[in-house]
């Protein structure tokens, strides 16, 4: 995410006239070359809970990758990071070597939860994993 890129949550009545003052904004006329207003969704609760039954089922199947034991958040951190096509690295706490940023997946949007869906199966075909297509089902709140 660039650190030009704002996001308001919709959570309170003061974030809701910022984002209605920023429809405003772009309604009006007030817009510089480059902007754009964006309104997107995140990741569902039911897109959430296939990524996770998904994942199980990529777990039991294959327990390793490359030779290293993975859990379901070992896969799921690398298909986000396929997704993203990009890696940012920082030196560990005594500076003498360096260690990846993994993306959080509860910062997708919709459209990019169905990417990493896609990725997802792909590679699952490819490697021969059986993964279900049913749709989990939601939990009572």
């Amino acid at each position: 995410m660039s650190a030009d890129r704002r996001s308001i949550k919709l959570n309170s009545t003061a974030n809701l006239q910022k984002a209605q003052d920023g429809i405003n904004w772009v309604a009006n006329g007030r817009t510089k070359d480059g902007w754009t207003l964006v309104l997107t969704r995140k990741r569902s609760d039911i897109q959430n809970a296939r990524l996770w039954a998904i994942l199980g089922e990529i777990v039991k199947q294959r327990p390793e990758h490359h030779g290293m034991k993975m859990s379901a958040d070992d896969y799921k951190i690398l298909f986000v990071h396929g997704l993203r096509k990009e890696a940012r690295f920082i030196f560990d706490l005594d500076g003498e070597g360096m260690i990846p940023i993994a993306y959080s997946s509860s910062n997708l949007t919709v459209s990019e939860f169905s990417d990493l869906f896609e990725i997802i199966e792909v590679w699952c075909a490819r490697e021969g994993i059986e993964i279900s297509q049913d749709e989990p089902e939601r939990k009572a709140a």
